[in-house]
């Protein structure tokens, strides 16, 4: 090799050195590769903004279709089933891959009903598919109850001779039971349902209170127990009002005894 062909070797080798030294220095474009980044994670932004605003617009019409489900459900003079009523609600509104007989639970309550429900299902993402989330969980619960109010419940209970022994022990066990099964002590709900208890043997003691706006007849003012007539000139039982004008005849006093309260 010539000294001119070494020389000439070494020019180029410095020219592309100082290229490559040049190209290591210059800082133009560096600003594209940061506007890509920022511009992918912008995208990413909006794409989980629009898939969160679709999920929760279909999670409120799962809400309000539920509330209206359960609602008619509870509804004391529909007669339908109330699991039926709601799955049918859910049918109607294009939701019934939501929900099923599983999720619905109805509570009979005395004079009354409560139904509650949950509905649940997957909304398929539009945009977070393409970082590994292909859906959210949209989810809705409510529940609804309904309730006669104002109730007034007549206890008959027989406490004559036939009642001695194991019977009476019974009834009292059976009448707490029902005490409380229909009188409801939850707060800011007294006075929903009343209950009167009348004990009988052979008659009815109505009581001095109640004997006091009857017209019982004056044979005697010992007792308050009262016999109704069902004969072919008055039938007392046909209507459960008592006229004021109505008479009413008073029993004989007489007591039993039969060893227990």
């Amino acid at each position: 090799m010539t000294l001119g062909s070494k020389r000439g070797i070494r020019a180029q080798w410095r020219g592309l050195k100082s290229k490559a030294d040049g190209f290591a220095r210059d800082e133009s474009g560096t600003a594209i590769v940061f506007a890509l980044a920022v511009f992918v994670i912008m995208i990413i932004m909006g794409g989980l903004a629009v898939d969160v605003v679709r999920m929760e617009a279909q999670r409120i019409k799962m809400q309000q279709t539920l509330d209206r489900a359960v609602l008619a459900a509870a509804d004391l003079d529909n007669s339908l089933d109330p699991k039926a009523v709601v799955n049918e609600y859910f049918d109607k509104s294009g939701l019934g891959d939501y929900m099923d007989d599983s999720k619905i639970t109805v509570d009979p309550l005395f004079a009354g009903k409560s139904v509650s429900a949950e509905a649940d299902g997957r909304i398929r993402t539009a945009f977070l598919h393409m970082v590994g989330v292909p859906s959210l969980l949209a989810e809705s619960a409510g529940g609804a109850e309904e309730q006669i109010a104002d109730i007034e419940i007549s206890l008959v209970v027989d406490v004559s001779g036939s009642m001695s022994g194991d019977r009476i022990a019974n009834l009292k066990t059976a009448s707490a039971s029902f005490f409380s099964s229909v009188v409801d002590n939850k707060p800011g709900k007294e006075g929903v349902t009343s209950v009167s208890v009348i004990p009988y043997t052979a008659h009815v003691n109505v009581g001095t209170t109640l004997a006091n706006r009857i017209n019982f007849d004056d044979y005697h003012t010992v007792s308050t127990c009262s016999r109704f007539r069902d004969d072919s000139t008055r039938d007392d039982f046909s209507t459960t009002a008592i006229g004021p004008n109505t008479w009413v005849e008073r029993n004989a006093h007489f007591f039993w005894d039969w060893g227990y309260e």
